[in-house]
């Protein structure tokens, strides 16, 4: 990991330059700590748009299958239809594309 990496660095610089050891990792400690919170701190300010995309991609997937249950005659044609088939299959990539393309705009490299 990155963080198993910049410590292993730190000694091998040490063993090189000589000196105490103590101060160096105590800052590359305080150093991955802040990576931590800082990770913590990004996925707190995401998590709305997260959960956001999970609803908007939820909600549409829930009112076909309501609506197929109160209205099975007229709403069923959807799914015994070639056209309603292909209705659906369009809805469902438009809503996948939409939930992947949220999901991909929160995710943030840090």
């Amino acid at each position: 990991s990155a963080d198993f990496d910049m410590v292993a660095t730190a000694i091998l610089i040490q063993r090189t330059s000589g000196g105490s050891l103590a101060p160096i990792l105590s800052g590359v400690a305080k150093t991955i700590r802040d990576r931590h919170l800082f990770r913590a701190e990004v996925a707190a300010l995401t998590s709305r748009e997260r959960y956001s995309a999970i609803v908007l991609a939820g909600f549409p997937l829930l009112l076909t299958a309501l609506l197929n249950l109160m209205l099975p005659e007229t709403f069923g044609r959807l799914f015994t239809d070639p056209v309603g088939r292909m209705i659906l299959a369009v809805a469902l990539v438009a809503d996948a594309t939409g939930y992947f393309l949220i999901k991909r705009a929160t995710r943030l490299e840090v």
